[in-house]
């Protein structure tokens, strides 16, 4: 089972899509805990316990955010530059690119969520929140390499998987990079908050507000990216949702 299998939809009624997506995150984080032996949530920030766990969730975004840059270039063809590649080969590979994408979020929401970060610290309005974040169209970066894929002829739910990165040149690229080193670099400076590493005999406490301010700005970030890219807010949470179906589906099934 994969995000293509996710024909049914749910929205929220309240339009709330950033409150949605940390509350289905809590329920798969509730299972989480047991499966990985993962501690309950909120975490004290202090420990080496936890700020070993917080690493480990901010290279996992970063893992993801690399995979989906990936399967972007993949569809630009150039991880077979000789090879003429379809639009249906395309296509999968920009399917591929938001599944990431939706896997980086999931991870994004987890790391907020242990950290303490509530979505009412963020934004009520996430298209707004995502305009605010972005810093450019991409339309500014059009080249004469430039391909934009058409979508037209996907079904209506499963063009939400396409919205991200169907705008293909070496440009948009090139941006896309710069935008992604944003995301991990603040990332980095929240990292390099947690003082409290492995090997250390000697405990210092973290000072809270900066870890925090940078894991939102990394969050901030990403949000500027999917907006680059092409998504609107109901993409970000229909790319969202459909992983986290797929998610429960492999935890019911002991996947």
């Amino acid at each position: 089972m994969d995000t293509r299998d996710i024909k049914e939809l749910e929205f929220p009624k309240d339009g709330n899509y950033l409150n949605e997506i940390f509350r289905l995150q809590k329920e798969l984080l509730n299972h989480y805990t047991k499966i990985e032996s993962l501690p309950p949530y909120p975490i004290d920030l202090h420990t080496k316990e936890s700020q070993i766990l917080l690493k480990d969730f901010s290279a996992r975004v970063v893992e993801e955010l690399g995979e989906a840059m990936e399967s972007y270039e993949k569809a630009m063809g150039k991880s077979s530059p000789h090879i003429m590649l379809s639009g249906e080969e395309r296509l999968n590979h920009i399917y591929n690119f938001n599944e990431e994408l939706g896997d980086a979020l999931h991870f994004m929401i987890e790391l907020m969520i242990y950290t303490g970060i509530k979505p009412e610290s963020l934004s009520d309005n996430l298209d707004m929140y995502m305009l605010s974040c972005c810093y450019d169209n991409i339309r500014d970066y059009h080249d004469v390499t430039t391909m934009v894929l058409d979508i037209s002829h996907i079904p209506d739910t499963d063009r939400y998987l396409l919205r991200g990165g169907r705008t293909l040149s070496n440009h948009v690229k090139d941006r896309m990079e710069i935008l992604l080193w944003r995301v991990t670099y603040h990332l980095q400076l929240a990292r390099n908050s947690l003082k409290n590493k492995p090997w250390k005999q000697s405990e210092m406490l973290t000072d809270e507000h900066v870890y925090i301010k940078h894991t939102i700005h990394a969050f901030k970030e990403m949000l500027g990216f999917f907006s680059f890219v092409g998504m609107e807010a109901k993409d970000v949470y229909v790319v969202y949702y459909k992983k986290n179906k797929v998610n429960q589906f492999r935890i019911a099934s002991k996947y």
